[in-house]
């Protein structure tokens, strides 16, 4: 016959401590990432679009923070190293003066 023995008497004492499971950072800052596929036929910033309006509508307890990533900071990161570098040239070109110096 087998009976129940007291924890005590298997260990030589129970501590028990919270340990954070795992948490996702982003740039060291803890982050929760909602995260999606466009349906057929439409494109991420037509969704994004539409969920813009609702995202804007959730409010955060201080010190928390919404961004958009993903292929939305893709794209406006290539666009500003893009036009960082274009608008110069751009200008230079069409610009005329009307007064000779």
């Amino acid at each position: 016959m087998v009976g129940s023995t007291p924890l005590s008497q298997a260990t030589r004492g129970v501590k028990i401590e919270w340990e954070d499971p795992v948490v996702w950072r982003y740039n060291g800052q803890r982050a929760i990432k909602a995260r999606c596929n466009n349906a057929q036929g439409y494109t991420a910033e037509s969704v994004r679009g539409k969920l813009i309006p609702l995202v804007d509508t959730i409010t955060l307890p201080e010190g928390y923070t919404k961004q958009w990533l993903g292929e939305h900071k893709a794209s406006s990161e290539a666009m500003r190293y893009l036009f960082k570098k274009c608008a110069l040239g751009y200008c230079y070109d069409n610009c005329y003066f009307d007064h000779a110096v």
